[in-house]
C-alpha cells in the first residue's frame, strides 16, 4: 500500500482511544488541524520522553491550532495506562490490527510503527510528514514547531503581545 504522502489527502481511519471512545479522523481535522504522533510502544523510554514533551508543550500546538493523537499497536487497556501515568493533554488511539499503521506506511519490519509524524489540515491533507530512522531517536517539540512553522506560518501575536514586542525593541 502506498505510504500517506505530502500535499495528498490523508487515508481517512476510525480507532478507540484509550477510553474506548470512538475517535474518527475527518471530524477531528474539522476542528483544525491535526498531528498524528506514531509511536512504538507504550511505557518504553523514548516513547514515554517525545510523548511527555509533547503534552507539557501542548499549549504551543495549540497556538497553532494543531491537535495531537498519538498512535500505537497498544491495547486500549495499556494505552489507558500510560495515558493516566503521563496525565496526557491528548488522546492515544489503538491500532491494535495495525490497519492505521499499514495505510500510513509506517510499519516496520520488526513489526512496530516507525516513529513518525504527519500533520494535516482541516480537508486531511497532509501538510508536514515526518519519518524517523531509527525508533531510538525523536523530533523534540522544539524541532517539530520550527518545521511546521515553515509549512504553516504560525498565527501572529496578540495585539497586546506585538505592542509589547515594540516598546521593549532598542531604539536605533
Amino acid at each position: 500500500m502506498k505510504a500517506a504522502q505530502i500535499n495528498e489527502s490523508a487515508p481517512d481511519f476510525n480507532a478507540l482511544d484509550q477510553n474506548r471512545e470512538r475517535f474518527f479522523l475527518s471530524k477531528a481535522c474539522q476542528k483544525g488541524k491535526v498531528l498524528l504522533a506514531f509511536y512504538p510502544g507504550d511505557d518504553t523510554p523514548v516513547c514515554t520522553k517525545q510523548l511527555k514533551e509533547y503534552g507539557e508543550n501542548i499549549e504551543a500546538f495549540k497556538k497553532r491550532g494543531i491537535q495531537i493523537f498519538g498512535i500505537s499497536i497498544s491495547t486500549n487497556e495499556s494505552q489507558k495506562k500510560f495515558h493516566e501515568k503521563l496525565s496526557l493533554p491528548f488522546s492515544l488511539l489503538a491500532d491494535y490490527d495495525t490497519r492505521i499503521t499499514t495505510k500510513y506506511g509506517v510499519m516496520s519490519f520488526t513489526g512496530h510503527p516507525k516513529r513518525a509524524l504527519f500533520l494535516l489540515d482541516e480537508e486531511g491533507k497532509v501538510l508536514y510528514k515526518h519519518v524517523e530512522c531509527m525508533a531510538i531517536s525523536y523530533r523534540s517539540t522544539e524541532e517539530l514547531l520550527e518545521s511546521i512553522d515553515e509549512v504553516v506560518p504560525p498565527p501572529p501575536p496578540p495585539p497586546a503581545e506585538e505592542a509589547k514586542a515594540v516598546e521593549e525593541a532598542p531604539a536605533s
